[in-house]
């Protein structure tokens, strides 16, 4: 009985061994002529991570990080672009919330990109096969951030998405 197990393990060992995952392929998701598809960014270090994506979802305030589907056109995004420190005893998270105007192609994919130099952060959204910029690029300083009231929710409102 012993045999007949041993046996069948090492059969499917070999079986598994022979199929090369090289040749497994992810399908990509197709987009819709009429939509378009915008992913986040973010990027980890040792001791911080920093991140852009969409602030709202609905015209709320959301603090998920998923790639939207949206509606081809022109769109006004509000974006939280963000840096976490972990190095410290507490997390320190500092944080911008920017406006982008942009107009998306139906049938594209979008990326939210971001270059930081110190507590200087400049964000924009470019297609991302081909790299080209679909809104200005937004030059913030990122800092400490401010919960005051229901600007979150009045940015959403004003927002497209």
């Amino acid at each position: 009985m012993k045999f007949r197990t041993l046996s069948s393990i090492f059969l499917l060992a070999q079986l598994a061994a022979c199929s090369s995952f090289s040749q497994l392929t992810v399908p990509q998701a197709e987009i819709a002529s009429n939509e378009a598809r915008v992913d986040f960014y973010a990027q980890q270090w040792e001791n911080e991570e920093e991140f852009v994506r969409l602030m709202c979802w609905n015209q709320r305030p959301s603090d998920e990080f998923r790639i939207r589907n949206i509606s081809a056109g022109e769109h006004v995004l509000f974006v939280t672009a963000a840096v976490v420190n972990s190095g410290t005893r507490q997390k320190n998270r500092r944080e911008a919330v920017v406006r982008l105007d942009a107009d998306l192609e139906g049938g594209k994919r979008y990326s939210l990109a971001q270059s930081r130099k110190g507590d200087r952060m400049k964000v924009w959204i470019q297609e991302t096969q081909t790299g080209l910029l679909a809104s200005h690029v937004i030059d913030v300083e990122i800092g400490v951030p401010n919960f005051v009231g229901n600007s979150r929710l009045e940015q959403c409102k004003e927002g497209t998405v």
